[in-house]
Parts: C-alpha cells; sequence; structure tokens
C-alpha cells in the first residue's frame, strides 16, 4: 500500500515521504502549500492511474484542516496517528538519523508498524468547525481571566495582604473589584471610617450588604494598616 507521511508546516513548506508498505518510494520531499505542491507529491509518490494513497500527518494548528480536505477530495484516505506512539517511533528513528524527514518518515510507517495506532480523520463540518473553535478561544478566555485573578492574588500579598481571604469568593464581584479599584490601599480605607466606608459598600452593591463580610474588609484593611 502506498503511504505519504506529511510532516505539517505553518509557514513554509510541508514535508512528506512516500513508502510503500516500509519500502522508501522516495527520498524527503518538500511540497509547497499550492496546488502545484500536491500534484508534484502525487507524481513524486508515482501513483497508478486510478490508485490512491494513505495520507498519514498529525493535525497542526489548523492548517490540517485544508490539507486533510484536499487530499479526500483526491481520493485519498486520510488518517491522523496517535501522539505518544508516534513520537516513541520518531525518537526510534532519529537515534540513528539525523534528518528534517524523520517526523514525515514516522508517521507514515506507524501504519505499518501498528495498524491500530491510526484513526481515519473525519473531516469536520463548518459549522463543527466554528464550534470548535469556539470552544478554543473560550478554554483561551477562561485560562487567561485564571491568570489575571492569581496575578491580582499576588498583588494583594504586598499591597494589602489580609483582603484576599477577608473578600473570600465575593473578591471579583462587582463590590469586590469596585473596592480594588478605589480602596485597595489600606490606610485609606482605615482612614475613611466604617460608617462612610459602608455607604461606599452600600451604593456599588445596590442592596444589602452583608455585615459578617464587610467586617471582615475593614479588620483585613486596619490590619494591614497597622502591619505597615
Amino acid at each position: 500500500m502506498r503511504r505519504i507521511g506529511l510532516d505539517l508546516a505553518l509557514r513554509s513548506a510541508h514535508r512528506a515521504v512516500v513508502f510503500e508498505d516500509a519500502r522508501p518510494v522516495s527520498k524527503s520531499l518538500r511540497v509547497p502549500r499550492t496546488k502545484e505542491g500536491f500534484d508534484e507529491l502525487e507524481r513524486r509518490a508515482e501513483l497508478a492511474p486510478g490508485e490512491h494513497a494513505e495520507v498519514i500527518m498529525e493535525p497542526t494548528g489548523l492548517c490540517w484542516l485544508t490539507v486533510a480536505a484536499e487530499m479526500r477530495r483526491r481520493g485519498h484516505a486520510v488518517f491522523v496517528p496517535k501522539g505518544q506512539k508516534t513520537s516513541a517511533l520518531r525518537k526510534f528513528y532519529s537515534t540513528f538519523a539525523k534528518t528534517d524527514a524523520i517526523d514525515a518518515q514516522a508517521q507514515a510507517l506507524i501504519r505499518h508498524v501498528d495498524p491500530n495506532g491510526v484513526h481515519e480523520l473525519a473531516l469536520p463540518t463548518p459549522n463543527e468547525t466554528s464550534l470548535r473553535m469556539f470552544i478554543k478561544q473560550r478554554a483561551r478566555l477562561v485560562e487567561e481571566m485564571a491568570n489575571s485573578k492569581n496575578r491580582i492574588h499576588g498583588w494583594l500579598v504586598l499591597a494589602n495582604p489580609h483582603l484576599s481571604e477577608a473578600f473570600g469568593r465575593a473578591l471579583f464581584s462587582k463590590i469586590g473589584k469596585a473596592f480594588l479599584r478605589q480602596y485597595l490601599d489600606p490606610f485609606k480605607a482605615r482612614k475613611l471610617g466604617k460608617t462612610r466606608l459602608k455607604a461606599f459598600w452600600s451604593r456599588t452593591a445596590h442592596g444589602g450588604v452583608k455585615d459578617a463580610t464587610f467586617e471582615r474588609v475593614f479588620d483585613a484593611c486596619a490590619t494591614s494598616a497597622e502591619l505597615y
């Protein structure tokens, strides 16, 4: 079976190696990211008329989507290898050779060495692709938000060391964020006094003020002011 291992690139030409089962058909090929590049890949693969190949590649960024669609359009079957098995085979080959075709070679041969180490790629629909991108974007935003909160907790250790514990989960609520913007300085909060600080708290929270939380926050500011 003619197999093509493709090492995808995001900004440069892809790299390919062609095998007939475990026998190399060609040396490492440079595959420009154009129609002509894929035409040349098929020519160098020496496919018989009407013959189709198995293309094995790891999904890289989003470029895999257009490559997989083009290979499927040409009638080739597209497979995705299991990352751990490809990595192990890549390490084995790199022990004895150092070339830029190792990745492509490992991907081409993983299907021969371990037929169960790959699965055929199913192209997603446009809606599935959009959903997948939205999910990834949401995951990035959630991670960025968590990192920002961790940075704020880190700064509070310096600026007002007892405030984070006093607010608890309410630190990033509306009143918590307003308090950080205006009264992070513990001296400023203590100087304002409980009465005026509680009035600010009530206006910002638009209603009920949890006395226990407010008392903890004011005491935290007073404690930090005494510490400094």
